[in-house]
């Protein structure tokens, strides 16, 4: 899937910069080289389907072995839809149903729009285990403060 990145709304100090296309595998449809035969989804993560818009909190994962680094989701829970301007509206995701028993991220934010997002991220400090591996890759920081 290629994904294009209309605006950065919040990066960490010293971040990497965000291209202005992301590629990755994502849930959606299967095909068969030409014409849609199914649907594939993962409970809890939207479709990320053409003519929606999607809020996606992202990190640029080292090269490891063989596979060179690549910007991926966060996680499930940081794909948002955001059609329309509020977080929540868009593209359905499924195993979430009629409850919409959302997750702690999504309900903090679930009804809200980029702005409220962005102040959000800004105010809320890094975890203080995580402040002094700053300098490494996000999965090694992970790793160094006992993920």
């Amino acid at each position: 899937m290629s994904l294009v990145v209309d605006d950065v709304l919040w990066s960490r100090l010293g971040a990497p910069e965000v291209p202005s296309r992301l590629h990755w595998q994502a849930p959606g449809w299967t095909y068969d080289g030409q014409d849609r035969q199914g649907e594939f989804n993962i409970a809890g993560y939207p479709r990320q389907t053409q003519g929606h818009t999607f809020l996606v909190q992202i990190v640029l994962l080292p090269a490891h072995g063989k596979y060179p680094s690549e910007w991926s989701p966060l996680s499930t829970e940081t794909v948002l839809p955001y059609d329309g301007g509020t977080i929540g509206d868009g593209e359905e995701i499924p195993g979430l149903g009629d409850s919409y028993q959302l997750s702690a991220v999504r309900r903090a934010v679930w009804g809200a729009s980029a702005d409220e997002l962005v102040e959000l991220l800004q105010t809320t400090p890094p975890d203080p285990r995580a402040i002094p591996f700053m300098d490494l890759s996000p999965v090694a920081r992970f790793a160094a403060v006992g993920g």
